[in-house]
């Protein structure tokens, strides 16, 4: 792999100086390959590169500097990367702090290099720049992860770049009504909005993410925004909306103020203007497209079949399990294999809220792209009255009506009120007609707690018994 690792661009017009800046950088990449991780972090950190990745990354990223320096003939910069190197090497056991540097981050600004790179990694930087304006074009190339819920991405300016700090550092962004059309067309359009979004890198497509501590103000209120998404979520951070706060009328400045810190990352930061898509508009994609059909039918039949699930019926709920309502238009991802379906609104609803993308029954990756409709459900659906919560799957494949609630209570009630009332005179008649003064006496005893205990006692005589009792209390 050492080869690769030296392929630098030769001008077409090579002078000496230059010809010994490219020896020199030829020199000290060679020696970025005894480098382990850390220290090829620290180096990264030391000149305001993105510090994490894969031992090839860092190096990548330092490759970038040296051939920056040596494509702005910057001298003093390449010593400087020189010296790092050196100290980074000497200090093997634990990092070096060394005074932070205004020399560019690592870019993509490398042809020779990009072009054995980009094959074995899949990355595909492009042009050459020298110094700053290799920076500034990494800024313009800034692409981030496509969302369903946006389209027609202008940037009203070219962004501004969040260095490392280590403390609070603030960046003031001026957004009036007369730098952009979209803007303008903000006014009056309710789907156009104005959105901050921040990246934590500028290679490939990134996911919208703020660094720590940040905070808003647009003119002078503070915005009180979700920067951090759901925890250990990547990519669950929305774009943060100002369009309602921001003055848009002619000759007026909007200030917004950023602040953020302390992060030893670089961010990316951009308004930009998009326009919003409902999500009807969305659920109406969805339906439109090609249903989930075969593939569903195949999957009732194998469950059927399995020896586990043949001897048992199958209930299947009709409510969506994030609404809890009956389920609108019934969908699921293309890789999912259960049965059970989720609400293609109330789905597309909780992503816009916060974007994670997952199945909530299987947990599977469940992207805007894989969503489609279920037929079987949809058919169940249709043929089934809206007060239906749950149908039964028979083992036979056949589907049964789970009868309602009313249906349920009718036999229940009536079996339980009659059968007393049937049984009730049938005794009392019997014991009436055998022997009334018993039932009497029960009855009577029934009310003194005491009196059954004494009747117990005796087995002989009921009456006479009693009498005596009677006449002993009366005498004592």
């Amino acid at each position: 792999m050492a080869s690769w690792f030296l392929r630098l661009p030769v001008p077409a017009n090579p002078s000496s100086g230059n010809g010994n800046l490219r020896t020199e950088g030829r020199n000290l990449m060679l020696q970025l390959k005894d480098l382990n991780n850390h220290q090829l972090s620290t180096i990264c950190e030391v000149h305001n590169a993105e510090s994490t990745g894969t031992n090839v990354e860092l190096q990548h990223r330092i490759h970038c500097l040296i051939q920056d320096a040596v494509n702005a003939s910057d001298r003093s910069g390449l010593q400087k990367i020189h010296q790092n190197v050196k100290k980074t090497k000497r200090n093997r056991q634990r990092g070096s702090s060394f005074p932070q540097s205004n020399f560019p981050e690592s870019s993509d600004c490398s042809p020779g290099y990009n072009l054995l790179f980009r094959a074995c990694h899949g990355v595909f930087p492009v042009d050459q720049h020298s110094g700053a304006d290799c920076r500034t074009s990494q800024l313009k190339r800034l692409t981030f992860k496509p969302s369903p819920f946006y389209q027609q991405e202008v940037s009203i300016s070219d962004g501004q770049i969040c260095d490392a700090t280590s403390g609070l550092h603030t960046i003031s962004y001026p957004v009036r009504f007369e730098d952009s059309s979209s803007l303008q067309n903000c006014v009056g359009n309710p789907l156009q909005r104005v959105l901050i979004v921040c990246a934590g890198g500028c290679v490939g497509i990134q996911d919208v993410e703020f660094p720590q501590g940040s905070q808003l103000e647009i003119n002078g209120q503070a915005f009180k925004a979700d920067f951090l998404g759901l925890k250990n979520k990547p990519g669950s951070v929305r774009p943060i909306d100002i369009t309602d706060i921001l003055r848009l009328r002619p000759n007026y400045t909007n200030n917004v103020k950023f602040t953020y810190g302390p992060t030893k990352r670089v961010f990316y930061f951009r308004i930009l203007v998009c326009m919003e898509v409902p999500v009807k508009d969305l659920v109406e994609e969805i339906h439109n497209r090609l249903p989930i059909d075969s593939a569903k039918q195949g999957l009732i039949n194998a469950k059927i079949q399995d020896p586990d699930v043949i001897a048992t019926s199958q209930v299947l709920s009709l409510r969506c399990p994030l609404s809890q309502m009956r389920l609108g238009l019934p969908c699921r991802g293309q890789s999912c294999t259960h049965l059970q379906c989720f609400d293609a609104t109330s789905y597309l609803q909780l992503q816009a809220q916060g974007p994670q993308w997952e199945c909530p029954i299987c947990r599977k990756a469940t992207p805007f792209e894989k969503l489609a409709v279920d037929l079987y459900m949809k058919d169940i659906l249709h043929r089934t009255p809206i007060s239906q919560d749950t149908i039964t799957i028979r083992p036979n494949d056949e589907l049964h009506l789970n009868s309602s609630n009313r249906d349920n209570i009718k036999p229940i009630s009536h079996d339980r009120v009659t059968k007393p009332k049937a049984a009730t005179p049938t005794n009392s008649m019997a014991s009436h007609g055998e022997s009334s003064p018993g039932l009497r006496g029960a009855s009577i005893n029934g009310k003194r707690r005491k009196d059954p205990v004494d009747l117990t006692l005796s087995d002989d005589e009921d009456a006479r018994p009693l009498s005596k009792r009677r006449n002993t209390s009366g005498n004592l």
